[in-house]
């Protein structure tokens, strides 16, 4: 058990440009560190989590909303 740290990718790509700014300082603002910018539409967060096992993600699903891509739809933009 113990504590232990998760990175995932967040795409914006589909998130409004007037939505971005407010949308980043909300997951900074819970616990998540912006590690890396692969491009100007996606980021890497990291934070400290309790024991795996946690839904890691949920908080940044709730604060991206109907924004959140996973990784298949991800995947499905970069093939279009």
């Amino acid at each position: 058990m113990g504590i232990h740290s998760f990175t995932t990718a967040v795409s914006f790509a589909t998130t409004p440009v007037s939505e971005v700014s407010s949308k980043h300082d909300a997951i900074v603002a819970a616990g998540l560190k912006d590690l890396d910018r692969g491009d100007p539409w996606s980021v890497m967060y990291r934070k400290e989590v309790g024991s795996r096992g946690d839904d890691e993600e949920r908080e940044i699903r709730e604060i991206m909303g109907y924004y959140w891509l996973d990784g298949d739809a991800m995947a499905e933009l970069v093939r279009k």
